[in-house]
């Protein structure tokens, strides 16, 4: 697994035929960052980007074969009784199935990420 560069985006965008705005190649990057309101709401790239930093964070497996697993990596939360609300919420499913997407795409492309572990 290589380590995140501006190498390694470039190949990432590549495989999944995308381009990284500015805002997630500084926090693929871990540089540091004024927020913009571009960044907020829905359909921003932002939970995209923290699956791929997810991937490339640590060398040891993503294990998500149980929901708890999945909701402690899973970039979901809730104000009230967090793991009782989030366990039933959809949006686990929604989320270990497009990291599973991504890490397919990225390893079918010849590029190494940590091993994930789906059952």
């Amino acid at each position: 697994m290589d380590k995140m560069s501006e190498k390694l985006i470039k190949e990432i965008e590549k495989a999944l035929n995308i381009k990284f705005y500015k805002w997630q190649r500084k926090y693929l990057l871990n540089e540091p960052m004024l927020i913009d309101m571009r960044m907020t709401g829905r359909c921003t790239g932002k939970t995209f980007v923290y699956i791929i930093k997810k991937l490339f964070e640590y060398p040891e497996p993503l294990v998500l074969t149980r929901r708890t697993e999945v909701l402690k990596v899973a970039d979901w939360w809730c104000c009230d009784n967090r793991e009782d609300s989030a366990l039933r919420n959809p949006y686990l499913d929604w989320y270990k199935q497009e990291l599973k997407s991504i890490y397919d795409n990225l390893n079918k492309a010849g590029i190494i990420t940590r091993k994930v572990v789906f059952h």
